[in-house]
């Protein structure tokens, strides 16, 4: 999926302080459209290969910070290694970020909601 560099939201977290910091981390979201969600919705719902729903859940975060989450800059894992986009934020970030980014997200889609695609 390629993302318009026009379309991208940047977003400070307000997560342990950190709009507060003197270098805060944030990322760089794409936001998505209510059928964009329901497509990723969809491709849940089409796997039949004995997954839990849990476990479809996860796979559809785990695509929609893939794909939405373009950029994240200034942040560190535990092992003070560098988290540069969103499919190492999901798999290394602490939950209350990933919440709090997917929180952004849709809130940021939910604001474009009135833009309409050409």
């Amino acid at each position: 999926m390629a993302i318009d560099e026009l379309d991208l939201v940047e977003y400070v977290p307000e997560h342990e302080d950190n709009r507060d910091s003197e270098a805060p981390w944030w990322v760089k979201i794409s936001p998505m459209t209510a059928g964009e969600h329901r497509k990723y919705l969809k491709a849940a719902n089409m796997k039949l290969n004995g997954d839990s729903s849990a476990n479809k859940a996860i796979d559809v975060l785990a695509k929609i910070f893939k794909e939405r989450v373009s950029e994240v800059l200034n942040l560190t894992d535990i092992r003070n290694r560098p988290i540069v986009n969103g499919e190492e934020l999901f798999e290394n970030g602490e939950q209350s970020q990933i919440d709090e980014i997917y929180a952004a997200l849709t809130k940021a889609s939910k604001l474009r909601a009135g833009v309409k695609k050409t």
